[in-house]
């Protein structure tokens, strides 16, 4: 499974967003946020996606498609230049690569990992992970949310994470996966949509 689409989908739950009636501290928007994700039953979003890394000769982008069911249904879909997508529905994980289908089950490390972080990040529990060093910093109408690893093993294989929240709807609009200091993953949301009525073949092979 690519790295990058494995880290863009543990942290999709926190597109669901609050309204506060006052600029929020720290604190106030982990709290708020973790309450919302909470009460959230569905979720689905557009996304861009741009790939920076040196290697490559010019930026690589996608379009797609991210919906959520909860509690365990996930479809993470690039629409273009190529139709492909991941799909995880309970125990099983489903990847189309454009050519063909495979479907597996996450039990093994890495599925394993993947689904006990959705969890995670659907109750809220992400912020409060003491293998994350969490800031939060505003500036205009941009909240920004900084998760640095702390364990040295995972931090050589993701440098931080930037979640930018919208300052009055607090929907996330923009997420920068940093790898390394020039390999970048960096996904823009929109037409985010909470609890609406998701049907079941989005999560199956069909």
């Amino acid at each position: 499974m690519n790295k990058a689409i494995f880290l863009v989908i543990v942290l999709m739950p926190a597109l669901l967003g609050y309204y506060p009636n006052q600029q929020a501290t720290a604190g106030d928007f982990l709290q708020r946020l973790q309450q919302n994700q909470e009460a959230v039953k569905s979720l689905s979003a557009n996304f861009v996606q741009v790939k920076k890394n040196p290697l490559f000769t010019e930026d690589q982008q996608a379009k797609g498609k991210f919906y959520y069911v909860k509690p365990d249904k996930i479809r993470w879909e690039e629409v273009s230049p190529i139709k492909k997508h991941i799909i995880i529905n309970g125990d099983k994980l489903i990847q189309f690569d454009g050519a063909s289908t495979t479907v597996t089950t996450t039990n093994g490390m890495q599925a394993g990992a993947l689904k006990s972080f959705i969890l995670k990040t659907v109750d809220g529990s992400i912020f409060n992970d003491k293998s994350f060093a969490t800031e939060m910093t505003q500036s205009g109408n941009t909240i920004l949310l900084l998760l640095t690893p702390k364990n040295k093993r995972a931090a050589r294989h993701l440098l931080n994470v930037e979640m930018h929240f919208d300052v009055n709807s607090l929907f996330l609009e923009k997420l920068i996966l940093r790898e390394s200091e020039t390999i970048t993953t960096e996904i823009t949301y929109s037409n985010q949509q909470r609890d609406l009525q998701l049907p079941d073949q989005l999560f199956s092979t069909q």
